[in-house]
């Protein structure tokens, strides 16, 4: 009786001493937006980002300190100072680079021409680790 109530307890002991591995589901890889550093097993769920690039070929103002205005959404987030005669590379100077989720987003330009303010829209889609140039006007 006494040896098997000592194996009995010698197994409690063994297990409780055992560390039990937990699962834990996410996305397991770093390049994705939503990577999660805890995950040990991938689920699917990996998100990608990329950009928007706004741009013109228009000249920008009439003074010093001009600038068109960017809305993402209904929000600001940024201006372009500078023209181009063709797209730019994404984080050209003088443009506004938008990263983001894969998805479509609603963009709205502010400008001034002959001391008029205009506003052009439209929309555009972030591909996955893509750059895509939006022209403004």
């Amino acid at each position: 009786m006494k040896s098997g109530l000592s194996m009995v307890l010698m197994l409690v002991l063994l297990l409780s001493m055992t560390s039990c591995k937990t699962t834990v589901n996410g996305c397991t890889d770093s390049s994705a937006i939503n990577y999660n550093s805890k995950a040990t097993q991938d689920d699917g769920s990996c998100q990608y980002g990329g950009q928007l690039i706004f741009w013109t070929n228009a000249p920008i103002g009439y003074a010093p300190g001009n600038a068109d205005s960017v809305f993402i959404n209904g929000t600001y987030v940024g201006s372009i100072t500078n023209a181009y005669a063709t797209a730019p590379a994404c984080y050209s100077g003088g443009c506004y680079t938008y990263n983001g989720g894969a998805a479509s987003y609603t963009w709205k330009n502010k400008y001034y021409q002959n001391f008029t303010l205009h506003t052009t829209t439209g929309t555009a889609a972030i591909l996955a680790n893509s750059c895509t140039p939006v022209k403004v006007y």
